[in-house]
C-alpha cells in the first residue's frame, strides 16, 4: 500500500490518483496549486471496462470490486480542497491538515479523518 509522494512536487498541475488499497504520503496539494484528487478503493480496470459497456449501453453483470480498508495516510500537510474518495464515498479537506489519516467508516456510510494520526506503521 506505501506509496511514498510528495503530490505537491510530481505534477503541479492535474493531479489525479487512481489507487486500489490507498497512499502514504508527506504532503498532499499545496497552498496556491490546483486541487488534487485521490481515489481509493475501486478497481479501476474493472471501473473503465464497465463505462465502456455503459457506452454501449449494455447491461452490466459484475459489480467493482472494492477494498473497504484502502486508507490515505498523510505524514506531513493536506491542504484545503484536495479532494479524497474511498469506495465512491467523498471527502474535500475543508483546511490545512498534518498527520490525519482518511479512511471509510462503513457503520457511517462515508471518508472520515483522524486526527491525530495513530501510526499503526511505528
Amino acid at each position: 500500500m506505501e506509496k511514498a509522494v510528495d503530490y505537491s512536487l510530481e505534477n503541479p498541475f492535474a493531479q489525479s490518483e487512481k489507487l486500489l488499497d490507498g497512499v502514504t504520503a508527506v504532503q498532499i496539494g499545496s497552498a496556491l496549486g490546483p486541487r488534487t484528487e485521490i481515489y481509493c478503493g475501486i478497481d479501476y480496470s474493472v471501473e473503465q471496462k464497465l463505462q465502456w459497456i455503459r457506452d454501449k449501453n449494455i447491461e452490466p453483470v459484475f459489480q467493482l470490486n472494492k477494498n473497504e480498508t484502502a486508507e490515505v495516510i498523510v505524514k506531513g500537510v493536506i491542504f484545503p480542497s484536495a479532494y479524497i474518495e474511498i469506495c465512491h464515498l467523498s471527502y474535500i479537506v475543508p483546511r490545512r491538515m498534518t498527520r490525519v489519516r482518511f479512511k471509510l467508516d462503513k457503520i457511517k456510510g462515508k471518508v472520515i479523518s483522524e486526527l491525530p494520526m495513530n501510526d499503526r506503521s511505528t
